[in-house]
């Protein structure tokens, strides 16, 4: 009897063949079954097993497709550039000094009722000179997700507003006297000092304060349009 290769052969303890173990070594009670062709060959069983999954997954593609269309809408949804209502020039008493408005802002988010948040930004009654320090002679201009310019800040035009966010890491920002540098806008959790222009001063602050689209209107209405920014980048991005 020719000899036997034990890897090619399965074993299994439900059948008994006699005398089978006088002619291979093999231990008493186990019966030596071949091994079928297509258990040896594990790639060529690999591939229909992944040809199957891929025809699977054709299939499924047009169903699937609108689905996570409609559910990542909310991630490409434009910006909200309508303008907001903050308060009057009137609460601005004197010119260079930072004067917070205060506002709500209605905000809905991916799948969730729509519900209103606290915000505040800051406005400066610039002088001319503070005026070149924030503009350096040129109009800023602000430009919506394709490029396009929704409004642009005057560089005569005496009103600035900055968002109530530190670029640092978004922390909310207070006008204090300091004692060395004068009046400046100071973020107590990490230091970071800029000056009436918005310009940094100290501290980690990797930007200038952001600057926001800004208009008053004859009765002196405050209006801005409410724009974030990314945090910690030296680049301004908008996130909202």
């Amino acid at each position: 009897m020719p000899p036997f290769k034990r890897e090619d052969y399965v074993t299994t303890h439900e059948v008994e063949i006699s005398h089978l173990e006088d002619h291979i070594h093999v231990t008493p009670g186990e019966v030596l079954v071949p091994l079928p062709d297509l258990e040896k060959n594990v790639k060529r069983r690999t591939f229909f097993m992944n040809f199957t999954h891929v025809i699977g997954f054709l299939i499924g593609l047009p169903i699937a497709y609108p689905i996570l269309r409609y559910l990542m809408k909310p991630m490409y949804a434009a910006f909200d550039n309508q303008w907001l209502n903050v308060g009057n020039v009137s609460q601005i008493k004197k010119e260079d000094v930072g004067v917070q408005f205060e506002y709500k802002k209605k905000v809905k988010e991916v799948y969730m009722p729509e519900y209103e948040v606290e915000k505040n930004v800051w406005v400066v009654r610039a002088t001319p000179e503070l005026l070149e320090k924030v503009y350096q002679g040129k109009d800023e201009e602000f430009r919506d997700s394709k490029g396009t310019v929704i409004w642009t800040n005057k560089k005569e035009i005496p009103y600035v507003a900055f968002s109530g966010k530190c670029p640092h890491l978004g922390c909310a920002y207070k006008w204090r006297n300091h004692k060395a540098l004068g009046p400046v806008f100071l973020c107590p959790c990490h230091l970071s000092i800029y000056d009436a222009a918005g310009n940094v001063l100290d501290g980690p602050a990797p930007r200038a304060l952001d600057a926001l689209p800004v208009r008053v209107s004859a009765g002196g209405e405050v209006e801005i349009i409410d724009m974030e920014f990314k945090a910690g980048t030296k680049a301004q991005v908008r996130i909202v």
